[in-house]
């Protein structure tokens, strides 16, 4: 006993032990977090390459319904408007992309070999349904399937 009363207790031991099992937690929780960035980066790589392809599908389907706006003479001014035509043919193709194997720029491009042949939207929207199962049928794009068979209607008389 101390001379002020209190009570010392020395404890001597080996702590290396101890020691070593803190420093290994360390290197596991290291590990871990790098685990979790590796997964985290994974995921946000995966989401980034579904918006650009999101984006991509997107553009390519406005470009292809332009194009058909173009060839059927629907000024820019129309379209502003709100075109009844153009909302007949974009809403044929996005159908046509939601219900077939086809996608909505594919049948936005076979609405378009349509206009060349001189349809009207409502006329090109009522035959796209036949094109896409010649296209089907015979295994070919909407494209060349709409060009053969208004090559083949015009051909015949048929309207």
């Amino acid at each position: 006993m101390a001379a002020d009363g209190s009570v010392i207790i020395e404890i001597q031991g080996d702590d290396a032990g101890f020691k070593d099992k803190l420093s290994g937690l360390g290197s596991i929780a290291s590990t871990a977090m790098k685990g979790v960035t590796a997964a985290v980066t994974a995921a946000t790589t995966a989401v980034t390459g579904m918006a650009a392809a999101a984006i991509k599908v997107g553009s390519g389907f406005e470009s292809s319904m332009s194009q058909v706006a173009a060839t059927m003479g629907i000024t820019n001014e129309e379209l502003a408007n709100g075109s009844e035509s153009f909302d007949i043919l974009q809403q044929a193709a996005k159908d046509a992309g939601a219900t077939t194997a086809f996608s909505a720029s594919q049948a936005a491009d076979a609405l378009n070999y349509l206009a060349l042949a001189g349809y009207d939207a409502q006329t090109a929207a009522d035959t796209l349904p036949a094109v896409l199962n010649l296209a089907a049928a015979g295994s070919m794009d909407l494209a060349y399937a709409s060009d053969l068979a208004t090559d083949a209607m015009s051909a015949l008389g048929i309207e």
